[in-house]
């Protein structure tokens, strides 16, 4: 019985939890500030698809998949979108409203010529 009671902890305490993967955590942050997004944004295609096209430009970058200096358009969008989320994440944590989030971004003419990046095809 000790053999068995001891398989039993280290089962139960030797497994790692299951990690979220970058395209979840994306994903939680694009729906925890949807409705500051959603007013921003009058497209949703490309924020519905950032956490995956995010996560695959980073593994594709990672593992050396891409030669070349530019990566296009698209690099230069997930960039300015990654900058966009994490000023948000920021605004939030000093406890601003997001009606005061989405204000003072409209209202910043560097803000808007960047959304306005995204927006374009």
């Amino acid at each position: 019985t000790d053999d068995r009671e001891l398989q039993q902890w280290v089962a139960n305490y030797s497994r790692f939890p299951k990690d979220a993967t970058l395209s979840n955590k994306l994903k939680y942050i694009c729906d925890e500030y949807s409705l500051v997004l959603s007013l921003l944004f009058e497209n949703q295609d490309f924020i519905n698809n950032y956490p995956f096209e995010a996560k695959e430009f980073r593994h594709k970058l990672s593992h050396g998949n891409i030669n070349t200096t530019y990566q296009g358009p698209i690099m230069e969008k997930l960039y300015n979108f990654s900058q966009l989320l994490l000023c948000i994440c920021i605004l939030d944590s000093i406890e601003m409203s997001y009606q005061r989030i989405i204000k003072r971004l409209k209202a910043n003419i560097d803000w808007t010529r960047l959304i306005r990046g995204i927006q374009l095809n």
